[in-house]
């Protein structure tokens, strides 16, 4: 059976993951550590847990449980003091809290979903993304970048983790073994590519590559990984609009130091 690692998170990646039930492969996710919006933003801030929402969804992607346990996961509340905060949100932060790790909190809630495959956080530590605009200005939480309140218009020319690294030994592990790698669906500056500019993730996806110069340190495996996936998203982008949107700035995003 064909391993295969989606890079991403979110309900696009939830979509794809349910696309792939189709199909006899050992689907795992590596989700970024940077969310800071919304439910997820609100937990992680208050209980100094890690960011959960991305992990909620990708469970819910590989889950086999019954439908009415995976709705009660994904619920949200729409009014009281629990307004906007999810089940599984709260579930994961309070597995955390309980066994000491995000890790046994992945673990048993993947016991409890009936999860086949794996959800792995790309750090063991919540991380912070920053975004530097081509016009001088940074931008700091996934939340404003994703959303931005400034002038949307200007390009990204660069972003940043703090702190950028360990990366988590199993997520290298992973793609390490993998036969396939999914970039995506989602986001490319704060779902996508907040995972590779992860110390060492970069260098750890092109090893496997006929190609790789040994001689590249992690800085230029991350810009010519970044500059890859660019030539995919243009040609995707060609192909389902006619036109070519944003590559330019996607081959800088990951020039950080």
């Amino acid at each position: 059976m064909k391993n295969i690692v989606i890079i991403g998170g979110g309900t696009g990646t939830l979509t794809l993951l349910t696309g792939l039930r189709a199909f006899p492969t050992n689907n795992s996710v590596i989700v970024s550590t940077a969310d800071d919006g919304g439910s997820t933003g609100i937990l992680r801030r208050e209980l100094g847990v890690m960011p959960p929402g991305d992990l909620r969804q990708c469970l819910l992607g590989l889950s086999y449980t019954d439908p009415v346990l995976r709705r009660l996961f994904a619920y949200r509340f729409d009014r009281g003091s629990l307004n906007g905060h999810t089940v599984g949100n709260i579930m994961l932060a309070a597995l955390e809290l309980v066994s000491g790790n995000s890790e046994t909190a992945l673990r048993e809630c993947s016991k409890l979903l009936n999860v086949r495959g794996a959800v792995v956080p790309i750090t063991k530590k919540p991380t912070l993304l920053s975004a530097m605009l081509e016009n001088g200005r940074r931008i700091v939480g996934e939340h404003f970048i994703d959303e931005p309140k400034h002038n949307g218009t200007a390009k990204i020319r660069s972003i940043s983790l703090s702190p950028s690294g360990p990366a988590n030994p199993r997520a290298l592990r992973l793609i390490k073994e993998a036969d396939a790698i999914v970039f995506g669906p989602g986001d490319l500056f704060t779902s996508t590519l907040p995972n590779i500019i992860v110390d060492g993730v970069a260098r750890a996806i092109r090893r496997g590559e006929r190609s790789e110069d040994h001689r590249y340190g992690d800085r230029e495996h991350e810009i010519a990984l970044s500059e890859r996936i660019s030539e995919i998203q243009t040609r995707q982008s060609v192909s389902s609009r006619g036109e070519s949107e944003g590559p330019k700035r996607m081959r800088s995003s990951c020039d950080r130091r």
